[in-house]
């Protein structure tokens, strides 16, 4: 588990290292082929905000809080509270562009990446 905790610790800096890119214009050269796939930015928000989801969830030792309806992880919560304020941040910045379906698409891969973590620390009994 320890090993997973640093990948989850790498792919956290590998977020915010894009998130620095785009918001400064960064050259980012080597994600251009994502512009010539179909939905490809949006599968790229569900594939790289559920990731990031499952690690942090993972470093949070799978973490659950109460909310109104039943409990959550802490971690799905935290990016989703983040996520949400950085998406919202765009509508600021001349050259991002603020949308819905970006929110859906990381909105589903905190969902299914949640459970997905969920699911294999159950599974495997993981003590985290």
């Amino acid at each position: 588990m320890n090993s997973l905790k640093w990948i989850g610790a790498s792919f956290v800096f590998f977020i915010g290292y894009i998130i620095t890119a785009v918001n400064l214009k960064w050259d980012m050269g080597w994600a251009s082929w994502i512009g010539h796939i179909p939905f490809g930015d949006k599968i790229c928000h569900f594939i790289l905000i559920g990731t990031l989801t499952f690690f942090v969830n993972i470093l949070f030792n799978m973490k659950r809080v109460d909310l109104i309806f039943k409990p959550v992880l802490l971690g799905s919560l935290c990016v989703f509270i983040f996520i949400s304020v950085e998406e919202a941040s765009q509508f600021f910045l001349s050259h991002r562009n603020c949308e819905i379906l970006d929110l859906v698409a990381n909105y589903l891969g905190i969902f299914v990446f949640g459970r997905i973590a969920n699911r294999i620390v159950l599974k495997r009994k993981l003590v985290v």
